[in-house]
């Protein structure tokens, strides 16, 4: 189940990351912008192995997700700042 998983949360955070993507075209932010890139590095990473990572890994692209998505709402630095943290 873990691969499963895996994909599960690369899927979601892609498809939250490519509404961000969107929004951004709108109201640009290089620093949301570039971060998000990265997460879809990592994404690209968790669908080369099928999903099989841990679950912890696969659990923080969503949590890096969200957070970008919580610094453009709330124009929180500090949001953005942790995901970049997390996606190191």
């Amino acid at each position: 189940m873990a691969p499963a998983r895996g994909l599960g949360d690369a899927n979601a955070a892609d498809d939250y990351r490519r509404d961000l993507l969107a929004w951004l075209d709108e109201h640009p932010d290089p620093e949301a912008r570039r971060t998000l890139g990265t997460l879809r590095e990592r994404i690209k990473r968790v669908e080369a192995l099928e999903g099989d990572v841990p679950p912890s890994d696969a659990e923080s692209l969503v949590a890096a997700a969200r957070e970008v998505g919580m610094s453009l709402r709330e124009d929180d630095e500090t949001a953005l700042a942790a995901a970049r943290d997390r996606l190191r």
